[in-house]
């Protein structure tokens, strides 16, 4: 019997969803993370470190931001928006 695979919610499906941090990153650890229309990153200088100190979200699921991580915070390096 064939197993039955379940699809993924999509991005524009999920419910709204606040990002404060990531967690289990190392010095010099370097991410990228692909946002969505109902995922917002939240700014907070002694966490997760945005450019202009202001909250995000994605445009579209081709939204793309890419961090550093320096003494346990996630500093934005660039964004493909």
């Amino acid at each position: 019997m064939d197993d039955i695979v379940q699809p993924l919610t999509s991005q524009e499906e999920a419910p709204p969803t606040n990002v404060t941090y990531f967690a289990g990153g190392m010095k010099g650890q370097r991410i990228t993370v692909r946002l969505g229309p109902n995922i917002t990153l939240v700014h907070n200088a002694a966490a997760l470190s945005l450019k202009g100190g202001t909250n995000i979200s994605g445009l579209t699921t081709n939204t793309f931001m890419d961090f550093l991580q320096t003494g346990g915070v996630w500093f934005e390096q660039s964004r493909n928006f």
